[in-house]
Formats: C-alpha cells, sequence, structure tokens
C-alpha cells in the first residue's frame, strides 16, 4: 500500500463503510482493495478510474459473500442461528415459507390475544343474559306473592294491613304464594 496517499486510502475505506462492512472485516478488505488499487495503478491507470473499477468489483454482494466466507474461516457466527435459520440453510427462503416461520411467534401471541378477548367477551354476554333471566324469573315469581293477616293476628286486636305504620315493615305476616 505504499504507492496510495491517505487521502486515496479514506475514500476506499469510506466507500467500505457505505457499503456496510462491519468493523472487524475493515482492515483485511481496505489491504486487499488498496492491492487491486495499486496494481491498477502500476497499470497506467488513473485513481478515479482505477477505483470505479475495484468498487465495480467489490459490489454490495461480493461484499456480503466476503463477510460470509470470513466468518466461516474464523469460525464466527454473525447473529445466533434460530430453528429457522437452521431448517432452511441452503434453502430457498424467498417463496414465503421462511417469512412464516420467522413471524410466527408474533402471530401465535396475536391469535392468543384475540382468542382471550373473544372467550371473555362471549362469557361476558352470557353472564348478562343469564342475569336478564334470572331478574325476570324473580319478577314473575314477585308478582305471585300476596301477603295473608293470620287470624290470631286479626283476633288479638293488633294493626292490620290497612294500618299505615306496617306498610313500612310487614312485622309478623306470613307469604303465601300464588299458583
Amino acid at each position: 500500500m505504499y504507492l496510495l496517499t491517505n487521502e486515496q486510502l479514506d475514500t476506499l475505506r469510506g466507500h467500505l463503510r457505505r457499503s456496510g462492512v462491519p468493523a472487524d472485516l475493515l482492515p483485511e478488505l481496505t489491504d486487499h482493495l488498496a492491492c487491486d488499487l495499486e496494481e491498477a495503478l502500476w497499470e497506467g491507470c488513473p485513481f478515479e478510474k482505477a477505483l470505479q473499477m475495484v468498487t465495480r468489483e467489490a459490489s454490495l454482494e461480493t461484499l456480503s459473500q466476503l463477510q460470509e466466507e470470513y466468518c466461516d474461516i474464523l469460525g464466527l457466527e454473525p447473529e445466533p442461528a434460530t430453528l429457522t435459520d437452521i431448517v432452511f440453510m441452503n434453502r430457498n427462503k424467498l417463496y414465503g415459507a421462511y417469512d412464516l416461520r420467522q413471524n410466527y411467534p408474533v402471530a401465535t401471541e396475536r391469535a392468543l390475544l384475540y382468542g382471550f378477548l373473544l372467550f371473555s367477551a362471549a362469557v361476558f354476554a352470557m353472564s348478562w343474559v343469564v342475569n336478564a333471566n334470572v331478574q325476570r324469573e324473580r319478577q314473575k315469581a314477585a308478582s305471585k306473592i300476596r301477603f295473608v293477616e293470620p287470624a290470631w293476628l286479626k283476633e288479638a286486636g293488633k294493626p292490620t294491613l290497612s294500618d299505615p305504620a306496617l306498610k313500612q315493615g310487614l312485622g309478623h305476616y306470613r307469604l303465601v304464594v300464588r299458583k
């Protein structure tokens, strides 16, 4: 890299950074591409044209492939592999099944939430209907109830139902249900 100036090296590093190269791979790729640039400069190409040739060869696809090879050589995992990644290793991930499996946990949580809400609404609606039926039956039963004065109360001279004081509380009266 003795032929390239610091400005030229910075231009090359800038291209690599814009391409998304990780920091640990940056020195290796800079060195590799700088060698290609120096070779083009030795052949007499101007720097701008040589840089265009090198950057064309070092496209985003090529850089990502180099990054994968670099990680494989060093035994590094860029991300921990999931079961879905293992199942779809060396397979077509573009037809939809990969995305479905990746989004499965979110879909399951959403389905459980909607199911719980639907079940809660059904239980609430049923309890409301049952409560309304119970109230209706109580009103029917209450309409069949009448109060009868016991005979001993009439004979004892106690106040009767017509007495205004007893309209508040019915005292010693028994309930009789009509059928």
